[in-house]
C-alpha cells in the first residue's frame, strides 16, 4: 500500500496532477489518515490535504 501511495503522491508529480488525480490522492489520504503521521504526509507532498482531512475527519 505504501508503494501505491508514494507513486500517486510523489512530490514532483503533485504539481502536475489534474483534478481526478487530486481526488484520488485525497481519498487515499483520508483512508490512511488514522495510520499515517503528519511528517509522512508532508514528505510525500500532501501537506495541504492532510490539514484539510485532519479538520474534516474529526470525530
Amino acid at each position: 500500500m505504501n508503494k501505491i501511495i508514494q507513486s500517486l503522491t510523489a512530490p514532483d508529480l503533485v504539481e502536475s496532477m489534474d483534478n481526478e488525480s487530486r481526488k484520488l490522492g485525497y481519498k487515499v489520504a483520508c483512508l490512511t489518515s488514522s495510520k499515517m503521521e503528519y511528517g509522512v504526509y508532508s514528505k510525500i507532498g500532501f501537506k495541504d490535504i492532510f490539514y484539510y482531512s485532519n479538520y474534516s475527519l474529526v470525530p
